[in-house]
């Protein structure tokens, strides 16, 4: 392509194509849609029951016959909820404390969210959640990608939480973002009351990622949200993308996952739910 100076000059020199998407090609295009709140009110979802949405088949695990949650159950018009009670034992989402009640579904293969994967593609991953009654000591809920396994040691989080105290200062929302056994962080929301939107972009190749939210309900575009944290969850020996990456989560493995847990530090339980409105995958032009 042939670009003339400006100020009068015949010079022309050639350059090339433009890189990336043109401006025909929209930079992200939803990969996935499924809406929890148009489902039918069903009964009572236990472990491993699937919830069909979007053409997908997702898994509650740790569901309501479980001693972690009173009740995983589909509302019309509301959305996917866990209902928890002063009775629950404490749940986790830690290295070795896999006991978060859950939905899960494989991002790519058999039954996976998206029809194809490589390492040089981004995903965001976007849901619609509210809640009720959050005014004790780690009650969470939001999502995680994790890599398929039982043992909760490889995967990272973007939560809604409420912790007695961040730096010694209220309000007491935070937003937990926590990355495997690598550690944790803890921000104060700023506000008392829940973002309506978290999201997750998963770099595949790298298992890079950035977490972010709005307080708004609604779907915003990809990495164009607050409260943003990115790290890397990959092993110590291979972090760059490769044919066969050495990597905690891998395109085979991938799992994301929708959860709720409280993990009660100071005795005495309040009760709290949450709900899951609707979730989507988006999948970045390359």
């Amino acid at each position: 392509m042939a670009k003339i100076f400006p100020g009068g000059s015949s010079v022309t020199r050639k350059f090339p194509a433009s890189l990336g998407p043109t401006a025909a090609t929209p930079l992200w295009t939803v990969a996935y849609e499924g809406d929890f709140s148009a489902l039918p009110t069903g009964s009572a979802l236990n472990t491993d029951a699937p919830v069909s949405v979007g053409g997908k088949s997702w898994a509650v695990k740790n569901g309501s016959n479980s001693a972690y949650v009173t009740e995983v159950k589909v509302y019309n018009g509301v959305g996917l909820k866990f209902t928890f009670d002063g009775s629950n034992s404490d749940s986790k989402l830690g290295p070795g404390e896999y006991t978060t009640p859950r939905i899960q579904v494989p991002v790519y293969g058999a039954g996976g969210l998206v029809p194809s994967l490589a390492i040089d593609d981004t995903l965001a991953f976007q849901v619609l959640l509210s809640s009720g009654g959050l005014d004790d000591d780690w009650q969470i809920y939001g999502m995680h990608l994790s890599d398929g396994g039982t043992g909760g040691v490889n995967w990272f989080e973007n939560s809604t939480a409420y912790a007695a105290a961040v730096n010694g200062v209220s309000p007491y929302l935070v937003t937990e973002v926590q990355v495997g056994t690598g550690g944790q962080a803890l921000t104060s929301l700023g506000s008392n009351s829940d973002p309506g939107m978290r999201e997750l972009v998963w770099y595949a190749g790298s298992c890079g990622f950035v977490s972010s939210h709005n307080q708004t309900s609604a779907w915003a575009d990809p990495l164009n949200s607050t409260g943003t944290m990115s790290g890397v969850l990959s092993s110590a020996t291979n972090t760059e993308p490769a044919a066969a990456p050495t990597l905690n989560i891998t395109i085979a493995n991938a799992t994301l996952c929708l959860h709720a847990f409280y993990a009660n530090a100071a005795g005495g339980r309040t009760s709290y739910n949450c709900t899951f409105s609707k979730f989507r995958v988006l999948k970045r032009a390359k």
